[in-house]
């Protein structure tokens, strides 16, 4: 049965035919109805992500920690963390709703192999879903010894974060690998990690299981080293890679992102080794809906969200690096915040104030004191910490990733929404 991948969209920058591809029938089940191992199955079939997994055993040196986990996510970001029966209750209430909903994956915030939460959601989502896909993502360090956890609970597609295939290169990207007990640094912490992903992938193909690998391009640092990766990963059988650009931060926040033309010159070039995806939206560890159409926080943000009003005026506090005018910086890295105030649709920019920074992060409670006359903060990405205390001080946390206008009237049109339902 041809699956329906014979086009891709690349970002409305391209159009590539590519040849239509005869599956197996099994992977053709598999993949029909998933919005990330299938293109066309992502504009009819959603996911949802159970954010329950909040430990991580690796320091990846573009990941802060305290704000926020990168794993598939970017990834990795939820407004807070679920108990497994908070989880189930969720999946009740969208499944409930839209029945497009298809997959139920869990991708952290943290390493979800690294959280026996992961497994007794799955288990609770299975024994009252059993029609539903499970799918986790996942750094792979556990892998190897989890696998057989993961098929026994019905998991068929597999997603591992493998960022280099060679130790000289992974030791610039992971501080440490945290495994039994023990730090392990350096080249060392890198050829463990890498000798379980590829031990891990291995059994999980050999169980029937599809796996994706993600790999996130790091200029300078391994974005010379993506084919080998692409290469390794057809060897292992993946069933594709999906290149994600790097997002500046912590030990990396100085090097620049790889451009949309960088990036898919690395897709192309990678493409003749192992099939590539290209319509990944970095969803959020909670995300809910179809790729880049998020109801996460439409369904379950605060209520003031849902029901402020548009009409009065309020004020929106902004993190960017001004460059070229887009949300752009993290929350937590921020130098400045750009205030402006919105009234009646409309909205102008008031003033520039500056973060109190701490060893180069944002002091959050001096943030929120500094934004205390502001209703909403947009921003690229903000950790769980982050949110958390700007909640408490009454100030919501919007995720966007636009031009500075499109995101104030996203947040504009999201208001109206709420309060029309």
């Amino acid at each position: 049965m041809p699956n329906e991948l014979g086009s891709i969209d690349c970002d409305g920058e391209c159009r590539e035919q590519i040849p239509v591809e005869e599956f197996d029938s099994e992977t053709s089940r598999i993949i029909a109805k998933h919005p990330c191992f299938n293109r066309e199955a992502s504009h009819l079939f959603g996911r949802i992500h159970m954010a329950v997994a909040l430990e991580c055993n690796i320091q990846c040196n573009f990941c802060l920690r305290e704000f926020d986990c990168v794993n598939e996510s970017r990834p990795g970001v939820t407004s807070r963390v679920l108990t497994p029966a908070e989880a189930l209750d969720r999946v009740e209430r969208v499944m409930a709703t839209f029945e497009h909903i298809q997959t139920v994956g869990i991708a952290g915030p943290g390493e979800p192999l690294y959280n026996e939460a992961t497994f007794e959601t799955f288990r609770l989502i299975r024994d009252k879903f059993p029609g539903l896909h499970l799918c986790i993502s996942s750094n792979g360090l556990l892998l190897p010894e989890t696998v057989e956890n993961l098929d026994e609970l019905g998991v068929q597609t597999v997603t591992v974060t493998m960022n280099a295939v060679d130790p000289e290169i992974g030791k610039q990207i992971y501080s440490w690998v945290y495994y039994e007990g023990n730090y392990y640094r350096d080249v060392q912490g890198a050829e463990l990690l890498l000798s379980k992903q590829l031990e891990g992938i291995k059994l999980a193909v050999e169980k029937g299981m599809l796996v994706k690998v993600n790999t996130v391009m790091i200029p300078t640092v391994n974005d010379h080293h993506l084919t080998e990766i692409a290469k390794k990963a057809r060897e292992l059988g993946a069933f594709m890679q999906n290149i994600m650009p790097l997002i500046p931060q912590y030990k990396f926040a100085h090097l620049n992102p790889p451009t949309a033309g960088e990036r898919k010159a690395a897709q192309d070039t990678c493409n003749q080794f192992v099939r590539q995806m290209r319509h990944c939206r970095q969803c959020r560890a909670d995300a809910i809906g179809l790729l880049g159409k998020d109801l996460s926080q439409e369904m379950f943000e605060p209520k003031k969200l849902q029901e402020a009003e548009v009409g009065t005026g309020f004020k929106v506090a902004v993190t960017t690096s001004t460059k070229d005018g887009w949300v752009d910086l993290h929350f937590g890295i921020t130098p400045r915040f750009l205030v402006y105030e919105v009234k009646g649709g409309s909205f102008r920019l008031l003033e520039a104030r500056d973060a109190t920074l701490t060893n180069e992060r944002v002091d959050i409670l001096k943030a929120a004191d500094l934004l205390s006359d502001c209703h909403y903060v947009i921003t690229r990405k903000a950790g769980l910490h982050a949110i958390e205390k700007l909640q408490k001080a009454e100030i919501e946390v919007v995720e966007d990733y636009n031009p500075i206008d499109t995101a104030i009237r996203n947040l504009v049109q999201r208001i109206k929404n709420g309060a029309n339902n």
